[in-house]
């Protein structure tokens, strides 16, 4: 009996002591929590007393940082689709901030961003091509043809016959024209008229042939790119003329390429696009920069800070946009596995469409923000807060909210 109750009084100061302990562990931890809460509540009162200085901080952060707006790629109503008659050949360009000029085979047409026919009239030529300015006057031209004309936001400003087959056209900012044609008197010839239709400058090309132009400035002088052959390689010469004087401002050095666009920097310098690579110019016609494509070029743009080009390899169904920015010292690249269609900017950011997608990028090679808009679509123009979608026979209308 005794050993009895001495075993059960060793098992109660075990009881005892795991009791004491548990205790003394709660106490620590209620002790703890009191210390945290009073830590707490000094941080408070601190940041309360402060909080003219650490508040402004957090001003804005909401804007800063939302969330990319959804597109959600419905279709404009209303006017749209603007349907495509006479034949499916089309081409569509913005005139200014809020308007698009529209070439089909028989019409030329001037549409307000919501649709609303502007301007309409039948051109009359047999393969017309359109080159449109933002300063709301397009120049239509007859490719092989002899006939051109300037129209207006609402109406026709002139139309001229030539003696010779035009190759191609192009128009300044303030409405004059520079047309090229053949000639029998050189291998082919450049006209210059005033936004009147009046002729201000002939240049003969006896070197090689014109292959593309570019007005500088407000229209006071214009650039002509001339290819021609040498040890059986096509190489290209850049020339800058006043319309004051018939020898050249300045010529290039012999680029390696086929120069076929040209593009005037507001800040006088040039950059050239070629089948095989783009170059760039100081004021003065000397090479600054160039750089070879390493795939087929499918589209391209310019501005004045970046140059944004579209290759595609086709056995390997991939395209890659690649961006030259001023931000950037090598260039941006961004890949696909799949084959883009064509590329747009507004200024600031780069638009590509590839499978049914368009995705907005900025130099940094970053996509911002992107459209689904299926796959009967295969090129598009951006005006304003609108992309325009150009389909087989028709061209509707999306928001696009970046």
């Amino acid at each position: 009996m005794i050993a009895v109750m001495e075993e059960f009084h060793n098992e109660t100061v075990k009881i005892h002591d795991i009791t004491a302990k548990r205790k003394s562990k709660k106490r620590r931890k209620l002790l703890k929590r009191f210390i945290i809460l009073l830590i707490l509540c000094a941080l408070g009162a601190t940041a309360y007393l402060t909080r003219e200085k650490w508040l402004p901080f957090f001003e804005g952060i909401a804007s800063r940082y939302t969330p990319k707006a959804e597109n959600s790629g419905e279709l404009a109503g209303g006017n749209f689709p603007i349907k495509i008659y006479g034949g499916a050949s089309y081409s569509a360009a913005p005139i200014d901030a809020s308007s698009f000029a529209m070439l089909e085979d028989m019409h030329y047409c001037v549409y307000d961003a919501d649709g609303n026919v502007l301007y309409d009239k039948q051109h009359g030529f047999t393969n017309a091509v359109m080159k449109a300015s933002s300063s709301k006057r397009t120049l239509i031209y007859d490719l092989g043809g002899y006939g051109f004309s300037l129209e207006g936001k609402y109406k026709n400003i002139f139309t001229k016959k030539l003696d010779n087959q035009i190759v191609f056209g192009n128009i300044a900012e303030n409405g004059s024209t520079g047309i090229v044609t053949l000639s029998d008197k050189s291998l082919c010839m450049l006209s210059v008229f005033d936004n009147n239709g009046n002729p201000i400058y002939y240049y003969h090309c006896t070197d090689g042939r014109i292959t593309a132009t570019e007005f500088i400035g407000n229209g006071d002088g214009i650039i002509v790119s001339e290819v021609s052959a040498s040890n059986g390689q096509l190489i290209s010469r850049l020339k800058l003329f006043r319309f004051d004087s018939e020898e050249p401002v300045w010529e290039t050095e012999s680029l390696d390429t086929l120069v076929f666009d040209i593009f005037v920097r507001s800040d006088g310098t040039v950059a050239v696009f070629g089948d095989t690579k783009c170059a760039y110019y100081d004021k003065d016609g000397r090479l600054t920069d160039s750089y070879t494509y390493k795939n087929e070029l499918i589209d391209y743009v310019e501005t004045d800070s970046f140059t944004a080009l579209l290759t595609e390899n086709e056995e390997r169904r991939s395209s890659t946009l690649i961006i030259l920015s001023e931000d950037s010292e090598q260039p941006v690249e961004v890949k696909h596995d799949v084959l883009a269609t064509s590329a747009e900017t507004d200024g600031d950011a780069i638009y590509v469409m590839y499978n049914g997608k368009i995705s907005m990028y900025g130099t940094d090679g970053a996509e911002i923000n992107s459209v689904l808009v299926g796959p009967d679509y295969d090129g598009f123009m951006k005006l304003g807060r609108y992309i325009y979608l150009f389909g087989y026979a028709d061209v509707n209308r999306v928001d696009f909210k970046s």
